[in-house]
């Protein structure tokens, strides 16, 4: 094993690559002797800041085309009313999704022009082309159309993971009865039309990793 710095002063919940760079993100304040505000980049040799940090938890990191996502427990970053629970790093600043979620974001995972979303939050702050999307624990945001969208029917408990599979959308958390359907309980699989559950998922547990389901699912 080799140190990374000095390493962070706190909980790392969230590591993503992006070329010769690695973003983390947790409940730390400090990375090696750099003030890193619950999330900071490592280049390889040394700690540096993302801006001013955020203030609050971070769960989850993404990039994609030179943005970092991070999904987490946060509110008004950069003093930003808007910037709750999903921000968008833009590499100078950190700039609020829409109107930002009303609670804390857990999972992210990106299919074609989506972004895809899962936590606790009840309800969305953004408005859609036509009101206010109401959902719960799970939604998506249209990264070219900038809109939110709902998968009905909706989860009635937190979502902790997100995954896509060639059958579909896997979502992994503390709900029952996904969509209606009795057997989807804590672990369900989207096919674009219908909730369904997926093989051997009976643990009383919320599930936090969808490796071996998705295995199987590929078999």
């Amino acid at each position: 094993w080799q140190s990374v710095g000095k390493g962070v002063n706190g909980l790392v919940r969230a590591i993503t690559v992006v070329e010769n760079d690695i973003y983390v993100g947790g409940a730390f304040t400090q990375s090696g002797d750099v003030s890193t505000k619950y999330i900071s980049k490592w280049n390889g040799t040394e700690w540096s800041s993302l801006g001013n940090g955020l203030t609050g938890l971070v769960n989850t990191i993404l990039e994609k085309d030179g943005h970092i996502w991070v999904g987490g427990s946060f509110s008004n970053v950069d003093e930003n009313e808007f910037a709750d629970n999903l921000v968008r790093w833009d590499q100078e600043k950190w700039n609020s999704v829409e109107n930002g979620l009303n609670d804390e974001v857990t999972a992210l995972t990106f299919a074609d022009d989506y972004l895809l979303i899962g936590g606790r939050f009840y309800t969305l702050l953004g408005q859609a082309p036509f009101g206010y999307v109401e959902h719960s624990s799970f939604t998506y945001y249209n990264l070219k159309g900038y809109y939110w969208k709902s998968f009905l029917p909706s989860l009635n408990g937190p979502v902790n993971k997100v995954m896509e599979t060639p059958q579909g959308l896997m979502v992994a958390g503390a709900f029952t009865n996904a969509g209606d359907n009795p057997d989807a309980d804590r672990i369900a699989l989207w096919n674009g039309m219908a909730v369904a559950k997926p093989p051997t998922t009976n643990s009383d547990n919320a599930r936090r990793a969808l490796s071996i389901a998705a295995a199987e699912l590929l078999l």
